[in-house]
């Protein structure tokens, strides 16, 4: 059996998209990310085209020799006016949700310590036309968790990490997932008291996404703890690196905003000695 994906193989995934020639090849194009698979499609009956989308997990239903391809009209797809458009953006996107990321082995920074590494997050999916967002998809289970405590603490999406210290990140030395992104995280204790940095949390609508070659990466994020708070800044990105390019920009602009939600969650989310 040919692979319906083997043409988009040479191609980055993150990327924009011509539309489907469905009438051609007699389905829909594929995206595979992981165990999701994104269909897409194009009815080009009469003179207002429609864009199809739907996604399913490829791994249940390899079980079967394949997906079958609900019709048109079935509730399972979501369907977009496309007007003049010729093409569509497949692009991450953060969760809507602040990221709880719990590293997998938590370490101490004693007082005047620095720290420098990477934690990795996973995006989601959206496909855009003409800038406009017609489907949000998740790519991995989404479990909830409070970051804080229970009568103050934020509601988060939970995610694991490892933290990778190392100024430079060598992209081949880590697992190859086109929805990782990798953090660069720059971490300061400026309090009196030796802190355990355990859980990390990290605002995605806040940071943008780079794709270096195949990889996602964000801008730096910097977390100053101290005896009133911690603090959470997010480094200028600058002259980008060759081979960089934007993806997804920032939701909001609110550095001020992350800090007044991270002083008041201090002592709820840090052990100090």
């Amino acid at each position: 059996m040919n692979d319906p994906t083997a043409s988009l193989k040479t191609k980055p995934l993150w990327s924009r998209w011509g539309l489907p020639e469905t009438e051609k090849t007699g389905a829909p194009r594929i995206h595979r990310i992981g165990s999701t698979s994104i269909m897409v499609t194009v009815d080009s009956a009469g003179e207002s085209p429609i864009i199809a989308v739907r996604s399913y997990n490829y791994v249940k239903a390899a079980k079967q020799q394949h997906e079958p391809i609900p019709p048109q009209d079935d509730p399972s797809w979501t369907r977009a006016f496309l007007g003049k458009a010729s093409g569509y953006d497949l692009l991450p996107a953060y969760d809507d949700k602040p990221v709880c990321v719990r590293l997998h082995e938590s370490f101490t920074l004693p007082p005047g310590a620095s720290a420098r590494g990477w934690i990795f997050t996973h995006t989601n999916a959206e496909i855009h036309v003409e800038g406009q967002n017609i489907i949000h998809i998740p790519l991995k289970p989404v479990f909830k968790t409070l970051y804080g405590s229970q009568s103050g603490g934020i509601v988060c999406v939970f995610a694991k990490s490892g933290f990778l210290a190392a100024d430079d990140l060598d992209y081949t030395s880590i697992h190859d997932d086109p929805s990782t992104v990798a953090h660069p995280v720059r971490i300061k204790n400026n309090s009196d008291f030796i802190v355990v940095i355990e859980e990390l949390c990290v605002y995605g609508e806040q940071l943008s996404i780079f794709r270096r070659e195949q990889h996602l990466q964000s801008e730096t994020l910097i977390f100053n703890f101290s005896g009133s708070g911690v603090r959470m800044n997010i480094e200028s990105s600058g002259k980008l690196p060759p081979n960089t390019q934007v993806l997804v920009r920032p939701r909001i602009s609110g550095e001020e905003k992350a800090f007044e939600r991270s002083v008041e969650l201090f002592k709820a989310i840090t052990r100090m000695k």
